[in-house]
């Protein structure tokens, strides 16, 4: 597995002129919960806004994937009626 270091500002640049340069660059972000003894049959049985008990407790953070390599840890909110991820730490 090739590590592959995610560029850092220099100290103070916290600005976002710093920024400029690369908030136009394409990522992939993905978060990956696993759902132990999920199958095939509950995949197929799903529908538009079913709701799926992953085992992950409220507060539990969850590694936030930035193309293929975690860079971040997040943890799940309820926002209304809403599911929001909100991030904790970046890496």
């Amino acid at each position: 597995m090739t590590l592959t270091t995610l560029p850092q500002l220099p100290e103070g640049l916290t600005t976002p002129e710093a920024w400029e340069a690369v908030v136009e660059l394409h990522c992939t972000l993905s978060v990956e919960v696993s759902v132990p003894r999920f199958r095939v049959r509950d995949l197929l049985t799903l529908d538009p806004h079913s709701i799926v008990d992953s085992g992950w407790s409220h507060g539990m953070e969850i590694p936030v994937r930035l193309n293929g390599n975690v860079a971040m840890t997040a943890n799940f909110e309820v926002i209304g009626k809403r599911l929001a991820l909100r991030l904790v730490e970046v890496i």
